[in-house]
C-alpha cells in the first residue's frame, strides 16, 4: 500500500502470453539485437537516456538494456543537439526523419 492507504500505481502485474507471443517477443529482442549491434558498428550514439543517467552512467545510451524493443525503422533529429547523421544521430522515439527536419 501507498503511504496515503492506496495501492502504488508502479506495482508489476503478472502478464500471461501464449507460446506464440512468447516465440514472437524472442523473436522481436533478437531482431531489436541484431540493430543494436549493426548501430554500435558503424558508430550511431545509442537511445535517448534522462539527462541525470547519462552523467552517471557514461555509457548508457549504446548499452543493450537501454535499446528499444520495437525500435523506429530510421535515425531521427536528435532535438536537444539537432545533430542527425551516422556518427552523431541518437535513436529516438520521435518520427521526425532526417531529411525533414
Amino acid at each position: 500500500m501507498g503511504e496515503i492507504g492506496r495501492p502504488r500505481t508502479t506495482q508489476h502485474v503478472p502478464v500471461v502470453l501464449s507460446r506464440d507471443e512468447v516465440a514472437a517477443l524472442r523473436e522481436q529482442v533478437l531482431r531489436s539485437r541484431a540493430l543494436w549491434s549493426r548501430d554500435r558498428v558503424v558508430g550511431v550514439a545509442g537511445v535517448g537516456v534522462p539527462f541525470a543517467l547519462a552523467r552517471k552512467l557514461g555509457r548508457a545510451a549504446e548499452s543493450f538494456a537501454w535499446h528499444w524493443l520495437f525500435p523506429a525503422a530510421g535515425l531521427s533529429r536528435d532535438p536537444v543537439s539537432g545533430w542527425c547523421g551516422v556518427t552523431t544521430s541518437i535513436r529516438r522515439p520521435w518520427r521526425v526523419p532526417c531529411a525533414t527536419a
